[in-house]
């Protein structure tokens, strides 16, 4: 029985329907195949192209950044890891090449092969520098620079990544819009800025820092202009230290001279030229100097010289351009004080000795008066300075090595100036002001020069002097209270010791008065191990000395019998401390000399 197809409303049957679903369906995928296909290809065409250009471009900037660091590590151990590192490096480079061209022969494998035998020979050339550096042939420090700016375009790139230091500076003073001179340059803070940015360029090399910021100052202003700018620089405590080391640098640029239209060219060493000079008969100093006097003040070279004296290197050209110099003034008749205003010392204050020119001024000084130079100083200083003050300010000094030598000597000059004028250790005393530091007496920085001026009006018995001084200005009560707390400070302990035995000496303390005071009759037979033993024995013997009394040997024999304190003392002295052993001995010296004393007597 045969019937009509089933048909739909649009009179399609359901066949036909079906068929047409499934022809849409196939049409979609097979598009949808297309596009990945297509996708695909073009990834990996750009792929391949990419690496034709990449390979040889990376391959050629792999050795000028490896040669780069082979430089920074020069003549190190760190050199050998660098070599060894080259062969890795080819390796991987070796594994890339072949990738690409065991899948792809149209990557023109030529430039690459070049490449790579290229890469190699670099290699090769690398090594054996490497070698011969690291067996210790000197070459000169632009041998491997120079091999690789004979290579065409491998200089350009070797000097792109090498940072040039100096054209760095130049270029942020530049930005920092430093390029316009002023008197107060140096003080900016965008100069400042500029100072910490180079130094720490060069923080391995901070002596190249300064070489550089001068390379970049003379030639945005010239010589002349920046010497000015330092000068004005020097004026000011915060901007002091960097214009001396700006001016201090020149000194190793006086071997440069211009020619050609200004340009700088290198001469011989300074050294050669000195000799070369002597050689001709003349004083190569004497013509130094007159060049550097076009470029500094005195003051300003003076400065310069005393900084260059510091470094072994420079120490004696300095020594003897700073010869030349004192010559110069002393065949002109300068004296001590002209010379003094001359260095600008006159400035300086309370910080004269601070200042590096005052070492010039004392050479000159000796030089000009060799027998008493310390009393010419003197007599300069005398003028500006007040005995209180100058006083001050070599006890500061003298705390500095550089200067310790000079403060001492005019100490004593100063001390013997003061005792040609009669000057009495209870004038010292009013003189320095110690007379009202009251209980801060002792820690006074002017205690030890009053003492020190005692000791040259008495150096026998300096301590009778001083407590006289001081009992004119304090009471027996208050003095002995200022002298105990002495007493309780390690660095003033001693002199306050000697200062107390004088101060009972004064007051008529007999040895049994003292031997109460220091309670020594409250330990019975033990008091051998009191630690105040030491004070007494000590007075004791201070007494025997001035006054030939022995009482204090009566009294303990009286105490203990003369033949029980022997033994005590003998006994004592098997198991003292080494400290009260030396007390004990000089117990027993009494003992032994009241004795003799008493045979004679016999």
């Amino acid at each position: 029985m045969t019937g009509t197809p089933p048909t739909l409303a649009d009179g399609t049957t359901v066949a036909e329907y079906m068929e047409s679903l499934f022809w849409i369906k196939h049409s979609e995928i097979w598009s949808n195949c297309g596009y990945v296909v297509a996708w695909v290809v073009f990834l990996r065409v750009l792929a391949l192209l990419a690496l034709r250009f990449i390979i040889p471009v990376f391959l050629l900037y792999v050795y000028p950044a490896y040669e780069t660091l082979f430089r920074l590590r020069k003549n190190s151990y760190y050199q050998l890891l660098v070599i060894l590192l080259l062969p890795a490096l080819k390796v991987i480079v070796k594994n890339i090449v072949r990738r690409c061209t065991m899948h792809k022969e149209d990557l023109v494998p030529e430039s690459v092969i070049f490449t790579v035998d290229f890469f190699n020979a670099i290699y090769v050339a690398t090594c054996m520098q490497s070698s011969s550096s690291l067996v210790g042939h000197e070459r000169d420090s632009s041998y491997e620079e120079r091999a690789i700016e004979n290579i065409p375009g491998v200089a350009k790139i070797v000097e792109k990544l090498t940072p040039d230091k100096q054209q760095a500076a130049n270029k942020l003073f530049s930005k920092l819009k430093l390029d316009q001179a002023t008197s107060d340059l140096l003080a900016s803070r965008q100069f400042q800025k500029w100072v910490k940015s180079v130094t720490k360029a060069y923080n391995k090399n901070p002596e190249q820092a300064t070489v550089t910021m001068l390379s970049t100052l003379t030639g945005k202003y010239g010589d002349e202009a920046l010497a000015k700018m330092l000068a004005t620089a020097k004026e000011n405590r915060n901007t002091e230290t960097i214009a001396t080391q700006l001016e201090a640098q020149t000194i190793q640029e006086l071997g440069e001279r211009k020619e050609n239209g200004g340009r700088r060219v290198q001469s011989p060493s300074l050294n050669s030229w000195v000799s070369y000079v002597n050689f001709l008969d003349e004083n190569p100093y004497e013509l130094l100097l007159t060049r550097l006097k076009t470029r500094f003040s005195d003051e300003g070279l003076a400065t310069v010289l005393a900084l260059t004296k510091r470094y072994y290197t420079t120490r004696k050209i300095a020594e003897n351009l700073e010869k030349a110099q004192l010559d110069g003034w002393l065949r002109h008749g300068e004296d001590a004080e002209s010379i003094f205003k001359l260095l600008k010392l006159n400035k300086e204050g309370d910080k004269l000795f601070e200042s590096p020119v005052i070492s010039t001024w004392v050479s000159y000084v000796k030089k000009m008066d060799t027998e008493n130079p310390y009393t010419s100083m003197l007599s300069t200083l005398k003028l500006r300075y007040s005995d209180e003050n100058l006083a001050s300010m070599l006890v500061a000094a003298k705390k500095t090595g550089s200067t310790r030598l000079i403060a001492e000597n005019v100490e004593t000059a100063q001390f013997k100036m003061w005792r040609s004028d009669g000057k009495t250790a209870d004038d010292l005393f009013t003189l320095l002001r110690l007379d009202k530091e009251g209980e801060a007496l002792f820690k006074s920085t002017m205690f030890n020069t009053w003492a020190s001026y005692a000791k040259l009006l008495d150096k026998e018995n300096p301590e009778k002097l001083m407590v006289s001084a001081m009992k004119t200005h304090y009471s027996d009560g208050n003095l002995a209270s200022i002298i105990a707390a002495a007493r309780e400070n390690s660095r003033t302990e001693a002199v306050a010791s000697r200062l107390q035995q004088e101060l009972w000496l004064s007051q008529d303390k007999t040895s049994k008065d003292i031997f109460k005071l220091l309670k020594l009759d409250k330990d019975g037979q033990r008091f051998i191990e009191n630690p105040q033993l030491g004070t007494w024995v000590s007075y004791c013997s201070k007494l025997a000395k001035t006054r030939g009394d022995f009482r204090a040997i009566s009294m303990l024999e009286k105490k203990f019998g003369s033949e029980e304190l022997a033994m005590k003392i003998s006994a004592a002295l098997q198991h003292a401390s080494e400290g009260n052993q030396n007390v004990i001995r000089e117990l027993q010296k009494l003992q032994f000399q009241q004795w003799a004393l008493l045979d004679r007597n016999l």
